[in-house]
């Protein structure tokens, strides 16, 4: 079945819509999981800890599907903002430089049907590029502060993934209740970063271009 092209990441009627909604329910649910655990170590709830060299970042800016490399993209890229207007879930920005940007943590890439930002791009800075090939980053777990390690029956990230509806099975699990990234087919959309409900987040990002916030 085709994936619907979303209108807006919160509307009803589509599939982002959907997940965000019981994404939140599930928050809402795990809240007391979350406490009780940051109780256990000490640290105030909703407070990131203050230095763990495992520490997840705060937020994750990815440039958008089919982006050049760094270099060459900044080179290119002509600032004339078409990628934003053209993105259906609104979720490119644009930088203090003038470029586009996206802010995984607040609104990731939903892999829309057409990626129309591609596209719309006039100068070349976004190649049009297979679905596989988009190369925002690359997914990344930290199993202490996943849900599944407090023995929660947490999805919401395997769920988010939008290569789900074209048939890509990015994110599963392991025998043990482990979640596994295929690295081979992740994108780095960031979908699963932002309906992972842990504080800080479980899974995150790697950018594969280097955007200095």
């Amino acid at each position: 079945m085709a994936k619907k092209s979303p209108v807006s990441p919160y509307d009803d009627d589509t599939d982002v819509g959907r997940r965000d909604f019981f994404g939140q329910l599930f928050r809402e649910l795990a809240k007391p999981v979350q406490e009780f655990r940051s109780a256990v170590r000490g640290e105030s709830p909703g407070v990131p800890p203050t230095s763990t060299d495992d520490a997840a970042p705060v937020g994750t800016w990815l440039r958008p599907p089919g982006a050049k490399n760094e270099w060459l993209f900044t080179a290119t890229c002509e600032h004339s903002g078409k990628c934003i207007d053209a993105c259906p879930a609104r979720a490119i920005r644009r930088h203090p430089d003038g470029t586009p940007y996206i802010d995984a943590s607040e609104q990731p890439c939903v892999v829309c049907n057409d990626l129309a930002c591609m596209s719309a791009c006039p100068s070349g800075a976004l190649s049009v590029v297979p679905l596989t090939a988009l190369g925002m980053g690359i997914a990344r777990i930290q199993e202490p502060k996943c849900l599944r390690s407090e023995d929660v029956d947490c999805q919401l990230c395997i769920e988010a993934c939008p290569l789900l509806d074209f048939g890509y099975r990015v994110l599963d699990l392991s025998a043990s209740g482990k979640v596994l990234v295929d690295e081979a087919t992740c994108v780095g959309c960031g979908c699963c970063e932002r309906a992972c409900p842990t504080d800080p987040r479980a899974i995150t990002i790697t950018p594969t271009r280097v955007l200095t916030p």
